[in-house]
């Protein structure tokens, strides 16, 4: 008798049901996603995305400046110059490294030797790039899409990004600037932005590249 009672013990002891392996990974789903806002810094937070989109033009930038002091050309950030491959730009060197840079004057090797990390943990290509084709990006975790262009003379890289909500506006100036956010364009500064429209901005960060 207490060898059966013991056998029928072990069977309700051996193994998961159903149910608490559904916990188990649902559990284990929260867990992840906890880690992975931890580890990658993303947030959909105002202040975070605001923080990311300073993050991307203040590194970008600095990248771009020591690319362009490497390699001694005084390029812009587009394609209205030699230094990129083709339709390509500096957002595509960001995201995929040398070869979205130009062979001529010995650029792409001189980037490759630099051993540039990529920037595809803060960009979404939404289309990617190829050889000569521009891609198009979005910030990570977000909808804004994200740009760049010359500003006053080569050494302006202007960030511009689309679709930036009013809260997000909001958080940028009271990190970049004073002053406070009442729908209307500022064109003017580091920060500059469009009028609301559509319940959204389009966002100009300006940055100087040496």
């Amino acid at each position: 008798m207490r060898r059966q009672v013991s056998q029928r013990n072990m069977k309700k002891q051996d193994g998961f049901t159903l149910v608490e392996l559904i916990v188990v990974v649902v559990l284990l789903g929260i867990v992840g996603a906890i880690a992975g806002t931890t580890i990658f810094g993303s947030s959909t937070s105002a202040p975070g995305t605001a923080s990311q989109m300073m993050d991307l033009a203040d590194k970008g930038t600095a990248t771009f400046s020591a690319v362009r002091l490497r390699t001694g050309t005084s390029a812009d950030p587009t394609t209205s110059n030699t230094f990129f491959q083709g339709d390509n730009n500096l957002l595509d060197m960001l995201y995929g490294g040398a070869t979205h840079v130009a062979t001529t004057n010995n650029y792409r090797q001189t980037v490759t030797n630099m051993g540039l990390g990529t920037f595809q943990r803060a960009l979404r290509a939404t289309t990617m790039p190829g050889a000569g084709t521009a891609g198009v990006y979005q910030l990570i975790e977000t909808t804004i899409g994200v740009t760049v262009a010359a500003g006053a003379g080569a050494n302006e890289v202007n960030w511009v990004y689309s679709n930036v909500t009013p809260e997000v506006v909001q958080a940028l100036i009271e990190k970049q600037e004073s002053g406070t956010y009442d729908g209307t364009a500022d064109t003017t500064g580091v920060l500059q932005y469009t009028a609301v429209a559509s319940g959204v901005h389009t966002v100009t960060l300006v940055r100087r590249a040496n």
